[in-house]
């Protein structure tokens, strides 16, 4: 009888090989960069890789992963592998090529049901997703863009005319002007429902 597991791993060192190749393995220390895939920068401690010095300075840690590998790369972040695009104008190209092979179903899932309480059933996603697709592209985006740039103008230019009454103006911030512009103008968009005769001057 063996008294204790160091005289097991002693007597056993395929057994023990075999759990530390089993560890690293992981831990992501054999990990390599595959075909097609940017960079990989793993950092020196396995697993956790630039974890650290991603959490304490997060701009600097970019810019010189930027300096190091370009605008494209793939770092290791507590056990993940995420690939980081710092040019904003390839980001396009890249939802576009990436249609087929990413599935944000779950992410939004999760994001609804965390910020509004919401759960999805069945294919209402899709449904959601394909009445999306026919608005906000081609034809039905330009149908929708002028749309809401004439409800936009019969909202500022609404009161101009009625020089009968006239109405007190009231001065406020740009952010509740642009917000009070956008709200009544996506109003009558969806609802068809015409602006109330007591909406506010703004100047």
């Amino acid at each position: 009888a063996l008294a204790d597991g160091h005289d097991f791993a002693a007597t056993n060192p395929s057994w023990f090989l075999a759990i530390l190749i089993v560890g690293l393995y992981l831990l992501g220390v054999f990990r390599q960069r595959r075909p097609g895939e940017p960079p990989l920068d793993k950092g020196l401690i396995p697993w956790l890789g630039h974890g650290l010095e991603f959490c304490k300075d997060t701009i600097k840690f970019l810019e010189k992963m930027k300096q190091k590998y370009s605008d494209v790369f793939m770092v290791q972040l507590g056990g993940n592998y995420i690939t980081f695009i710092i040019d904003p104008l390839s980001f396009g190209a890249f939802v576009k090529d990436s249609q087929e092979k990413l599935d944000f179903n779950m992410i939004a899932r999760k994001l609804l049901h965390r910020v509004f309480g919401y759960k999805l059933l069945g294919n209402e996603h899709k449904i959601i997703m394909k009445s999306s697709y026919k608005h906000l592209r081609g034809p039905g985006l330009e149908v929708l863009t002028h749309s809401m740039m004439c409800n936009l103008q019969n909202v500022m230019l609404q009161n101009i005319g009625s020089s009968a009454v006239q109405k007190t103006w009231l001065e406020d911030s740009l952010y509740k002007l642009v917000t009070w512009l956008c709200v009544s103008s996506s109003s009558i968009l969806v609802s068809f429902v015409a602006l109330s005769s007591s909406s506010p001057d703004f100047r």
